[in-house]
């Protein structure tokens, strides 16, 4: 578990250098090769969480086999610090975590979206 909650740590942490990175040299060159990047970054951190969260398929399928690869609270943590509403909102709609989602949406004032979420729900 702590392994991968590092990992999660050295992702953000990529992600936000690449955009440092972006930022500086958006003036001054071509960033599509480092916007590319970026992206791909992303797309691994996704990839990433979904395999190693505490998936709802895996504890559906066989409950026996329910491994705690990342600490869902760390990981929200570590996302938040980083400033990455994004990824925050990605992993807790894969953990179904609507509660969080719908706070969020609430708390930027985004009335439609919160209410979009609470629809989405499964009883």
């Amino acid at each position: 578990m702590m392994l991968a909650t590092w990992l999660i740590e050295i992702y953000l942490s990529k992600c936000n250098t690449l955009e440092d990175i972006l930022a500086a040299e958006s003036a001054t060159s071509d960033v599509e090769s480092l916007t590319i990047e970026r992206q791909m970054m992303e797309e691994d951190m996704r990839n990433f969480m979904t395999t190693y969260q505490v998936g709802y398929t895996r504890v559906v399928l066989n409950p026996a086999n329910l491994q705690n690869d990342l600490d869902s609270k760390v990981v929200y943590e570590l996302i938040l610090s980083h400033g990455r509403t994004d990824l925050y909102l990605f992993y807790a709609n894969l953990n179904r975590d609507h509660g969080k989602v719908v706070e969020h949406w609430v708390t930027e004032e985004q009335w439609s979206k919160a209410i979009d979420v609470l629809n989405r729900q499964v009883s």
